[in-house]
């Protein structure tokens, strides 16, 4: 198959709006660390079109030894994995880098384990199956120093956060 070669892009006031979206992540690594290599590409590519320099990890042994490589801006790490689990990552990650945001994904998340995670350092805990919409807002919140709305719509309880719609979810729970 012959690809097309785009054309130079316009600047002209009258073609602006059809002109790509900002980059929003540029600039900004996340580390993305689940057993599930699904979730793990539905964040890739969420995130990664938006200018997040997205890496992944599926254990968090993995995920130490990428830090103790490079620095990322945010940890998205889930709390429950084989091996060493998301609390245990969440404390070792802290003593690397303490400037690195995390935040913990579950689908068995409660109340003690969000107490625990927060407690611990962690930004916040965010319920899986995740919506693209739920994880770029969350996301972006994290990163861009933002606090999350007060009434926890950006992910910030465990039980009732509410989510996007259901069609851009991983039917996986981990």
């Amino acid at each position: 198959m012959l690809l097309e070669k785009p054309q130079a892009e316009t600047t002209a006031p009258e073609a602006q709006h059809h002109a790509r979206p900002a980059m929003v992540g540029r600039g900004k690594s996340i580390l993305v660390v689940d057993d599930d290599p699904d979730l793990r590409d539905f964040i890739y590519w969420t995130l990664f079109p938006l200018g997040y320099d997205v890496n992944q990890a599926e254990s968090g042994d993995e995920c130490l030894e990428k830090m103790q490589k490079r620095r990322f801006d945010l940890l998205l790490l889930d709390l429950r994995m084989p091996g060493m689990q998301g609390m245990e990552v969440l404390e070792k990650s802290r003593a690397l880098h303490p400037g690195t945001c995390v935040i913990l994904i579950s689908a068995y998340a409660d109340w003690p384990d969000y107490f625990e995670a927060v407690s611990k350092g962690a930004r916040d805990v965010i319920p899986k199956p995740l919506s693209s919409n739920e994880l770029m807002r969350v996301v972006w919140a994290a990163l861009s120093g933002g606090e999350p709305p007060a009434d926890g719509s950006a992910g910030s309880n465990p039980s009732t956060s509410p989510r996007g719609g259901a069609d851009d979810r991983p039917s996986a729970a981990t």
